[in-house]
């Protein structure tokens, strides 16, 4: 069942609201990171304050553990390599969901 669209949309934050608490996450990790990176987060991360806070801790580690800059080729990869760990439990879990089956089956 879905909500109310007016509701939900009440709930999430304004987009400049989650861009100026990502730029302040940013600068308290006394990080620069230029604006065309958070334009190009906004659009592909959760409108929550909690999620941009997460964010910008993930991108802050994995540019200090790479020695890069954080610009929008590095966030591209980064959260690509997000999406793929995300994917990866749920692959295994189906596949051994699989050998399951198939073990009590007999096969």
């Amino acid at each position: 069942v879905q909500g109310d669209p007016e509701e939900e949309a009440a709930e999430a934050p304004e987009e400049d609201l989650v861009a100026a608490v990502l730029e302040k996450h940013f600068d308290d990790r006394q990080v620069t990171v230029p604006p065309e990176v958070i334009t190009y987060l906004l659009p592909r991360m959760e409108r929550s304050l909690g999620s941009a806070a997460q964010l910008a801790e993930i991108l802050d580690r994995a540019a200090l553990s790479d020695g890069r800059a954080i610009t929008v080729p590095f966030v591209r990869r980064v959260l690509k390599d997000l999406a793929e760990r995300e994917a990866e439990p749920a692959e295994t879990e189906s596949s051994g969901q699989q050998r399951e089956e198939r073990s009590e089956e007999g096969v």
